[in-house]
Formats: structure tokens, sequence, C-alpha cells
């Protein structure tokens, strides 16, 4: 996990600049929605958080080397380690704070998208729905989130929700 610069980076980008190109960035969730508003469809407004600040999320974990090692050890051949090193994975994001850069940029977004609605915080993951394989269910879902701060936790708990236990295991 390298350190980003995070000048040139996209870390977030409007739904309707999903399609644009930017699949590897979004996933296949936004990245349809980014297609159906091009195709002049009707699409709630949103924003998505790219792969990019995921990336700059992980790069500000303290224990990335230990993260990396554990990340290492998830394979099919020991599946019952997975719980465990699943807890010590989100051990050591649990502390992890969202980049201010990344802060910056959702709140940013959220502002423009008319902040005091609801929103819902989903995957998008760029692995979810490709060819050969779907992970869809895998991952967290968080509904009617309110604020800044909500919004904010809903993002991690989302991104946390890649190590559960039932993804890895899926993985």
């Amino acid at each position: 996990m390298s350190k980003m610069d995070s000048s040139t980076a996209v870390i977030v980008l409007r739904l309707a600049e999903a399609g644009d190109n930017h699949r590897s960035l979004v996933g296949g969730k936004a990245f349809n929605l980014g297609k159906l508003i091009a195709a002049g469809l009707p699409v709630p407004p949103g924003f998505c958080v790219t792969t990019t600040a995921f990336d700059l999320f992980l790069a500000s974990c303290p224990r990335r080397t230990e993260l990396s090692h554990l990340l290492a050890q998830c394979s099919g051949d020991d599946i019952g380690r997975i719980a465990e090193l699943s807890r010590k994975v989100h051990s050591c994001l649990a502390e992890v704070r969202v980049p201010q850069e990344v802060k910056d940029a959702v709140l940013s977004a959220w502002r423009e998208s008319d902040g005091e609605r609801s929103f819902a915080v989903r995957s998008s993951a760029t692995v979810e729905d490709a060819a050969g394989m779907s992970f869809a269910g895998q991952f967290e879902s968080i509904l009617n989130v309110r604020g800044a701060d909500a919004l904010l936790a809903a993002i991690k708990t989302c991104w946390l929700s890649l190590f559960s236990e039932r993804a890895l295991v899926y993985l």
C-alpha cells in the first residue's frame, strides 16, 4: 500500500460522471448508474466515493505492514482461520480515521447533493459485479444516513465490510 499523490487523485465523482470511463474507480453499481444518467433515465442525485479514497484510508493505517501480512494470509486453503483474520484486520482498521482530504471531498460532494436529505451508502466494489464473480449481498449497505458525521461513519462501515468474515470466506 503506497502513499498516493492526492493532489491529482479523484476522490469523489458525481454519479453522472461515474459512467465516463471510471469503472475501475467506482465499481459496477455506480458505473451503471452513470450510464443510466447518460442515457437520460431518471436516477436520484448522488455521488460515489472512489477506490482512491479507500486506498488513501488504507495507506493511513499506522499498522499497514501488519494489515498487509494479515490480508496475505486470507486464502481458501485455511477457511477455519478467516474469522480470526477478519477480527485482526478490523482491529488494525477500527481506529483509523478517514483522511482529511477524503473527508473534505466527501463533505463537499454531500453539500452539493443536498446534504439535508437521507442518503444510502452502498458498496460498489470493483470486484463486486465482475464477469467471473458476484459479491452481491456480501458487503454492508447503510440506509437513511443523515448528517455529515453519520455519512463518514457509514462510509467507513461499508469499507470495513470488505473484510468481514463472510466476504473473506466468499472471496
